[in-house]
C-alpha cells in the first residue's frame, strides 16, 4: 500500500516528507528548474507543471534517489559529492536537448545544498 503523504501528487516521486522520514546519507543535492515562472507565465500552469514531471523522469532516468521538494525544485540523496554532480550534468545534458535547464548546489546537509544552489544561479 503506497502512503500518499510521502508522494508528491504532481510528479509521483516521494517527496519532502519521505526524505525527511527515509535514512540519512552522506551527501544531498537541491536544484531548482531555471525559467519555471515565465515558462508558467508564458505557456500555462498546466505546461508548467508537464515541465516538471519531465525533470523528475529525467533525474529518475539517470538513477538519482530524487524527491520532489516544491514547485520546481527537487531533492537527491547519495553517497559522494561526485556521484551526485555527475549524475545531476549527466541529467542537465539531456535536458538541455529539450530546452530545459536547472541549477544545482551539493552539501552535506540540506543548508549547505541550498547555498550551493543560489551560488550557482548567481554565477549564471
Amino acid at each position: 500500500m503506497i502512503d500518499e503523504t510521502t508522494i508528491s501528487k504532481l510528479t509521483g516521486l516521494p517527496n519532502f516528507r519521505a526524505f525527511k522520514e527515509e535514512k540519512g546519507s552522506s551527501f544531498v543535492a537541491m536544484l531548482d528548474v531555471n525559467g519555471l515562472r515565465m515558462f508558467n507565465e508564458d505557456f500555462s500552469y498546466f505546461a508548467g507543471d508537464n515541465l516538471i514531471q519531465r525533470v523528475g523522469e529525467m533525474l529518475v532516468y539517470v538513477e538519482l534517489a530524487a524527491y520532489h521538494f516544491a514547485g520546481g525544485r527537487f531533492l537527491c540523496k547519495g553517497d559522494s559529492r561526485e556521484e551526485l554532480s555527475a549524475k545531476l550534468v549527466q541529467a542537465q545534458q539531456l535536458l538541455k536537448q529539450r530546452r530545459i535547464d536547472f541549477c544545482f548546489g551539493i552539501g552535506a546537509n540540506l543548508d549547505e545544498a541550498e547555498a550551493g544552489l543560489y551560488r550557482q544561479k548567481r554565477e549564471r
